[in-house]
């Protein structure tokens, strides 16, 4: 909840926001799983949105500290047949790349590594490799 005025110096994040709910489906529609996300630090709140083949993953750090986490994606809950996905963080625009790779096997999935900022938020878009 929002008062009147509580908004100052969040517009940004609240245009990135409303952004996004206007381009991803999932997001504005999708079905919110709050157990499809392992996260190794409590600092870290994680929940997937789904809506058919699409997935996003939204992460928020909680804390203002940085933080250095395994995330695990439930991979069944993934598209069945994939081999490869292509993971990009919507909220800061960069593709993901572990261990040199943007094409990321399912199993990396299962223990992503990710850092954290204070109080950074990441919305992963998870997707087959097209490829």
């Amino acid at each position: 909840m929002t008062f009147v005025g509580g908004e100052d110096g969040l517009e940004e994040e609240i245009q990135r926001a409303n952004g996004l709910r206007a381009t991803r489906p999932e997001i504005a529609r999708g079905g919110t799983d709050y157990t499809a996300v392992a996260i190794d630090q409590d600092a870290i709140y994680g929940v997937m949105r789904r809506l058919e083949e699409a997935c996003s993953v939204v992460l928020v750090n909680l804390s203002g500290d940085t933080h250095e986490v395994s995330c695990a994606l439930r991979i069944a809950d993934l598209s069945p047949g994939a081999t490869t996905y292509e993971v990009y963080d919507l909220w800061n625009e960069q593709a993901l790349q572990v261990d040199g790779r943007y094409d990321l096997p399912a199993s990396t999935l299962s223990l992503l590594p990710l850092t954290f900022g204070a109080f950074q938020v990441r919305v992963l878009s998870v997707r087959p490799n097209a490829r």
